[in-house]
C-alpha cells in the first residue's frame, strides 16, 4: 500500500497527554529510552550508513516517541525505511526543521509492505529535518503496541538541485557545452511557493547574449517527463518561452546584455521531476556586425563584398562611404539565409535620398554632392522570412563625375577645335566652360552625345544672363559674339531627353573669318591708301567698319566693294 501523508506529529498529541499524567501523580519508572523524544534531543542519523535499531516503549506519557534528524539537501530524494521487529503498526513520519514549525513536511509517499513501511520524500529546502517514529493504540482493548525496530535512511542525489532559484546565482554556461540539472522539487503546488516549505524548483543559467545572434536551447529530458524553457532578463521578466511544448527553444537576442535561461517544470506532463542535460547553442552567422547608428557606421570599400545580417527584425546595419558629386553609385545584395532587404541611402543628417522598398537587391544613386553617405540594409517588408545573412557589394561610375563647375566662377577654360568630355549628372548639374568671344566672330557649339541621349546648350555673359540656347533641342549651336570678351557655355540637363543624365564631348570652334577688323566710329576708322585691298566682315548686324582717308577737292573717288560670303 502507497499513500501520501501529512500527519501532525504525535508530539503535539502528548503534550496534551502530559498535563493529564502530570496532575494524576502517577510517575512509574520504565527503561531508559534510547532515542530522544523531542527534536532538539534526537539521533543523528547518518544517511545510508546502515540502520539504527529502535525500541518503543512504556513512558510516562503513554508510549515513546523517537526522533532522527538529518541534513537533508535540497531536491534530494531521502527514503527511510522502518522495518518492524516486534513492534506492531508503528508510525513513521518526516518532520519539518525547528524555523520551519511543528508540522510534518509536505509530499511525503508511505508505501506499507508486509512489516516494513517505506517514506519516500524529496527535500524542499536544504536544512535539518527529523524522522519520527512513534507507536500506536490497539483500537480493540486500548494497549500499545511496543516493540523493536530499525531505520534505516537512503539518498538518491541525481535529483539535487545544483541550480539557483533565481537568476543573482544563475550558474554561468557557454554556448556548445552540456550542464546536468534536474527539476527537484516538483509539486505542482502553487500555495507552496514562498512559503516555509520552499517552492518548486526553478534552475537559472546565465549567458552572454550577442545582439543579432541566434540562440537555441536544447534540452535532453533524463528521468523527467517534460519542462519548460524561458528566456529571461534580469529585470524585465519573461523574453520568450516554450511554455512546457517541445524540448527547444530558439531565441534572437536583441542586444549585447546578460540573458537566463529558466528551466522548471510544466503542468503539461505527469511527472516533470527528474534529470535533464543542458545545451545552448549560438548561430553567430547572424551576429550583428554592423552599427545601426550613423557615428558607428562601418566605411565600406568599392568592389569588396562585406558580410552581414539582418538580425533581430528591426536591426539596421550602417555602411558609410565618401561620394563625388555626380558619381553613379550602385548598391548590390546577394542574399544569403534572408529572404530579401531593404536598400537605402542616406546622408549624415539621416534624410533619407534613395530607396528600393525592400523591393529587389539592388540600388542606383547619383550623389547631388560630395560628401560622406551612408547605406542602409534593413529587413524587407515585402518578404515573409526577414531574418538572415547577406553581401553588399558597393560600386561606382566615374564617367559621371562632375568634372566642371557649377557657376562661372569655377568653370572650365575652353580650347577651341579640342573635344572637352563631360557629363551630366545629377539633374540639378550645370556645367560651365569659359572662353574668350572676340566681336564679330562667329562661335560654333557642338555636343556629341555619349550616354546621355540630350543636353540644353546655352551661351551666357558675365552677367549670367542668356545670350542663346538650344533650349534642349538639337546637339549643336551657332553663335556670332557682339563684342569681346568673356563668355560661358553652359551645358545641363534636358527634360526633353529620354535619357538627360549621362555623359558627352563638347567641341567649340571659331570662324574668324567674320572677325570685325575695323572699328565702329569715324574717328577710329582704318587709314586708306589707294590701289590696295582691304578685307572686311559685317558681324555681327549691327557692325559699322569705317575707313579713313584724305580727300581732295574736285578728284573723283571711286569705291569697289566686292562680296564675300555677304551678300547686298
Amino acid at each position: 500500500m502507497r499513500k501520501s501523508t501529512s500527519l501532525l506529529p504525535v508530539t503535539l498529541m502528548f503534550l496534551a497527554l502530559a498535563a493529564v499524567a502530570f496532575f494524576s501523580n502517577q510517575y512509574p519508572i520504565y527503561a531508559e529510552d534510547d532515542h530522544g523524544d523531542y527534536r532538539f534531543t534526537s539521533t543523528n542519523l547518518n544517511i545510508g550508513a546502515g540502520a539504527i535499531a529502535g525500541v518503543i516503549n512504556l513512558s510516562d506519557i503513554l508510549f515513546d516517541v523517537d526522533y532522527f534528524s538529518f541534513q537533508a539537501q535540497r531536491g534530494v530524494e531521502y527514503t527511510f525505511v522502518l522495518d518492524e521487529i516486534t513492534v506492531v503498526d508503528a508510525n513513521i513520519s518526516i518532520i519539518n526543521s525547528l524555523s520551519r514549525g511543528n508540522s510534518s513536511s509536505p509530499e511525503q509517499e508511505l508505501t506499507v509492505t508486509g512489516g516494513q513501511k517505506t517514506v519516500t520524500w524529496v527535500a524542499r529546502t536544504t536544512d535539518t529535518y527529523y524522522v519520527e517514529v512513534s507507536g500506536t493504540i490497539n483500537s480493540f482493548d486500548g494497549s500499545f503496541y511496543l516493540g523493536s525496530y530499525t531505520l534505516s535512511g537512503f539518498e538518491d542525489t541525481r535529483f539535487l538541485d545544483r541550480h539557483s532559484d533565481e537568476s543573482n546565482g544563475a550558474t554561468q554556461i557557454s554556448s556548445g557545452n552540456v550542464y546536468q540539472g534536474a527539476i527537484s522539487p516538483w509539486s505542482n503546488q502553487p500555495n507552496l511557493t514562498n512559503t516555509v516549505d520552499g517552492g518548486d524548483d526553478y534552475d537559472f543559467f546565465s549567458f552572454q547574449a550577442q545582439r543579432g545572434v541566434k540562440y537555441t536551447v536544447e534540452v535532453d529530458l533524463g528521468t523527467s517527463e517534460g519542462v519548460e524553457i524561458a528566456i529571461q532578463t534580469a529585470f524585465a521578466g519573461v523574453e520568450k518561452t516554450s511554455d512546457g511544448i517541445g524540448n527547444t527553444l530558439s531565441w534572437i537576442s536583441p542586444r549585447n546584455s546578460t540573458y537566463y535561461i529558466a528551466v522548471s517544470g510544466t503542468t503539461r506532463v505527469r511527472d516533470s521531476m527528474g534529470t535533464y542535460a543542458i545545451k545552448l547553442n549560438a548561430e553567430t552567422a547572424l551576429l550583428d556586425q554592423h552599427s545601426g547608428t550613423v557615428a558607428g557606421a562601418t566605411v565600406i570599400s568599392f568592389g569588396n563584398a562585406h558580410q552581414g545580417s539582418i538580425s533581430p527584425a528591426d536591426d539596421q546595419d550602417y555602411f558609410s562611404f565618401p561620394a563625388l558629386r555626380g558619381v553613379k553609385y550602385m548598391l548590390d545584395v546577394s542574399l544569403g539565409s534572408a529572404d530579401g532587404v531593404a536598400l537605402t541611402v542616406i546622408d549624415a543628417s539621416g534624410t533619407s535620398l534613395a530607396s528600393n522598398g525592400g523591393v529587389g537587391t539592388s540600388l542606383e544613386w547619383l550623389a547631388p554632392a560630395n560628401g560622406t553617405y551612408l547605406a542602409v540594409i534593413s529587413a524587407s517588408p515585402q518578404v515573409p522570412n526577414v531574418i538572415g545573412t547577406y553581401s553588399l557589394n558597393l560600386s561606382s561610375d566615374n564617367t559621371l563625375q562632375d568634372h566642371h563647375g557649377d557657376f562661372p566662377g569655377a568653370a572650365s577654360v575652353l580650347s577651341f577645335g579640342n573635344a572637352h568630355p563631360g557629363a551630366i549628372s545629377p539633374e540639378t548639374d550645370r556645367d560651365y566652360f569659359s572662353f574668350l568671344a572676340e566681336r564679330g566672330v562667329n562661335y560654333s557649339l557642338a555636343l556629341e552625345l555619349i550616354t546621355a541621349t540630350g543636353a540644353v546648350i546655352s551661351i551666357e555673359d558675365s552677367a549670367g544672363d542668356t545670350l542663346s540656347s538650344t533650349n534642349g533641342l538639337g546637339t549643336g549651336l551657332g553663335w556670332t559674339a557682339a563684342s569681346t570678351g568673356t563668355f560661358y557655355v553652359v551645358v545641363s540637363y534636358s527634360p526633353q531627353a529620354t535619357e538627360g543624365i549621362g555623359s558627352y564631348a563638347l567641341t567649340v570652334s571659331a570662324n574668324t573669318s567674320l572677325e570685325d577688323r575695323h572699328l565702329d566710329t569715324a574717328s577710329t576708322g582704318t587709314p586708306l591708301s589707294f590701289g590696295t585691298v582691304y578685307q572686311g566682315a559685317i558681324s555681327p548686324k549691327s557692325d559699322l567698319d569705317f575707313f579713313t582717308f584724305p580727300a581732295k577737292r574736285g578728284v573723283e573717288y571711286l569705291l569697289d566693294l566686292t562680296y564675300g560670303s555677304a551678300s547686298a
